[in-house]
């Protein structure tokens, strides 16, 4: 059967030519549309700000405020709320904490660490258990050897809580603050730490002209000839008899005379 003409193009290949181009158009359409299309819109809500309720008086007093402070002093002690108690021990150990601060700002410069005055206030503080850990850091990074020599008072002085008097040896022995060490300290230190009698001897040497009368105790106890052994009667320092006993006697002689730093 012959072909439909139009205009001498077959039908069917109008058709096809006419419903191509509508998809076309279509496609372009929808592509255009979607690429101009504005994004949708966000329906959050806009953050209002709230203000901040002040600090209630229990708050004030436990962050060092002065009349917050003042205020639960002055009620008697039988009529005070245990929080209030509590919120005045927190207020005086941020104040302690405060005036540390300052005490710090003060050693760390030359003239400060020289200050018999301002040292004594931060061995008072690194003797308090509010303070203590915060006092022994400050006085391991003083420059000089004034850290070391505050530290090693820790260690031997009376009253000193157990806990405060083993960290201030933990850092006195610390290579950072034991290189601070005066020749006099230095010496004591590798005295005690000594591990042969032959290693006392030589440092004693030293001693005769270099230690102060901090290492009178340590030495008194290389005079005893007993103490060693299975039963405790052998000689712990047999080296330092006979000919050696001149090193002994030289260290007595001269170092109980020579002053120590005092705090």
């Amino acid at each position: 059967m012959p072909s439909s003409q139009t205009g001498g193009v077959p039908l069917w290949l109008a058709i096809t030519t006419t419903i191509g181009s509508l998809v076309l158009g279509l496609s372009a359409s929808w592509f255009v549309m979607g690429r101009s299309a504005p994004p949708p819109r966000s329906h959050v809500a806009p953050v209002t700000s709230v203000a901040k309720p002040p600090p209630t008086l229990l708050e004030s007093a436990a962050q060092g405020e002065h009349r917050a402070m003042a205020q639960i002093a002055a009620i008697a002690l039988p009529e005070r709320s245990l929080a209030q108690t509590l919120a005045l021990a927190r207020g005086k150990s941020v104040e302690k904490h405060l005036a540390l601060d300052y005490l710090r700002g003060k050693v760390s410069q030359p003239e400060g660490r020289h200050d018999l005055a301002l040292l004594r206030r931060l061995l008072a503080f690194a003797s308090d258990g509010d303070t203590a850990t915060d006092a022994l850091g400050v006085t391991a990074q003083l420059d000089g050897s004034e850290g070391p020599d505050l530290l090693y008072e820790l260690t031997r002085a009376k009253g000193i809580p157990a806990d405060v008097a083993q960290l201030a040896g933990q850092l006195l022995v610390h290579r950072e603050v034991r290189g601070k060490a005066s020749p006099a300290l230095a010496l004591l230190l590798d005295l005690r730490d000594a591990q042969s009698c032959e290693q006392r001897r030589d440092l004693l040497e030293k001693a005769i002209d270099a230690a102060d009368k901090r290492l009178l105790p340590l030495v008194m106890g290389f005079i005893s000839k007993t103490g060693c052994g299975d039963k405790h009667l052998e000689d712990c320092h047999p080296c330092l008899r006979e000919a050696n006993a001149k090193v002994l006697r030289g260290v007595l002689a001269k170092v109980p005379y020579r002053k120590a730093p005092t705090y």
